[in-house]
């Protein structure tokens, strides 16, 4: 189908199988596509990290407090000048490039980490068909905490347009010539009341 066609399109599909613990191992793709999809997983995984590292970061630790900042302005005009803190040679020699060196440290470390993970949920066997693939999430959230926050985010698209075609179909059948005057809110109780009483196994009998 032509509407598959866009490569970005067709990455978000791959993602989404990815994702899919029944799908995972991606037959369908070449090898090298395949690694096309895992890298760009876990460069989404690793920029999505990130960005939550952020995130978490209170306003008041972005953002200055006006009062300290007046309070501190009126002890330092009273008291007297504090004095400079002695000189260390260890750290005017070794300190930026040492701070700059464990925060590398660091977000790779963070990285290797992600790594490891998707590398564990490449190894993980594939789950049948018949299982339900936001169950084992469920169970495995905990093993594959980072990987199991794009699965929330991939795997609830919906696959396909059939289920507002049938809502669509069911107004249609509602609304018939006969019936036009009925108000919009009674239209949107009738299909509700059409496409969820038969999950529950009305007994329609109880109505007589």
């Amino acid at each position: 189908n032509s509407r598959y066609q866009h490569p970005d399109i067709q990455m978000l599909l791959n993602k989404a199988s990815y994702l899919d613990p029944r799908f995972k191992s991606l037959t369908h793709l070449s090898s090298f596509q395949q690694s096309e999809v895992s890298d760009a997983i876990l460069q989404e995984l690793i920029e999505l990290e990130n960005d939550s590292d952020y995130g978490n970061e209170s306003d008041a630790e972005r953002e200055p407090n006006n009062e300290s900042n007046d309070e501190s302005n009126d002890e330092c005009s009273t008291a007297e000048p504090r004095k400079k803190k002695a000189k260390n040679a260890l750290l005017d020699m070794l300190g930026d490039s040492f701070i700059v060196q464990a925060a590398a440290t660091c977000t790779s470390t963070h990285d290797d980490m992600i790594h490891a993970e998707v590398l564990r949920y490449k190894s993980e066997t594939t789950i049948p068909l018949d299982q339900y693939p936001l169950e084992w999430w469920c169970a495995h959230s905990c093993v594959f905490p980072n990987i199991s926050k794009l699965a929330r985010k991939y795997l609830c698209i919906v696959a396909t347009s059939v289920p507002s075609e049938q809502v669509f179909s069911t107004a249609g059948n509602i609304v018939s010539v006969k019936r036009a005057s009925l108000l919009p809110e009674n239209v949107n109780k009738l299909v509700f009341l059409h496409d969820n009483l038969p999950k529950v196994k009305f007994d329609y009998k109880r109505i007589h």
